[in-house]
């Protein structure tokens, strides 16, 4: 079984959704033209997945990336959806939705994309899932997803330029 618990059909169904969402959104920036991204490869979907159970598990976001455990697949750049239950009617997929929707809409900085990733403690943190979702060089989009042991779902979306 994988790390999320659940069946190799649902995760092959959740990993597009995950992309086919963060595409959706880039294709509304039809000014920068951004290409839609591809779905990573099973070796990065993989290590996703082992990032989300380390940050699930440590409860930090972004650890895995800061600690490189994915480097060297090409993986740099992390947005983090921590800790989401799943309750009642609500899916997986919809606790991913609702993410990706958060994180779009912190939207473009009041100041340009250079300075915003400068400041990392102040635009950075208000921006930085936009700005990695709109990356015009983030070409792949690896989703990785971890059942917590409390039943909530950490899910991990990990960026690449090839």
């Amino acid at each position: 079984m994988n790390l999320a618990g659940i069946s190799t059909e649902e995760m092959e169904k959740l990993r597009q959704i995950c992309v086919d969402e963060i595409n959706m959104y880039r294709a509304t920036l039809t000014a920068n033209m951004l290409v839609p991204m591809k779905r990573a490869s099973a070796a990065q979907e993989e290590c996703s997945d082992r990032g989300a159970q380390m940050d699930g598990d440590s409860g930090q976001a972004h650890g895995a990336t800061k600690a490189g455990l994915c480097s060297k697949l090409g993986l740099f750049s992390e947005n983090t959806c921590p800790g989401y239950p799943v309750r009642g009617s609500m899916t997986i997929a919809d606790a991913l939705k609702g993410c990706l929707k958060q994180m779009w809409a912190e939207g473009e900085p009041p100041v340009s994309r250079a300075e915003c990733m400068q400041d990392t403690a102040g635009c950075f943190q208000a921006h930085g899932h936009y700005l990695n979702m709109s990356n015009p060089n983030n070409k792949v989009a690896s989703c990785g997803f971890y059942k917590m042991k409390s039943g909530a779902y950490w899910m991990n979306q990990d960026f690449a330029s090839r």
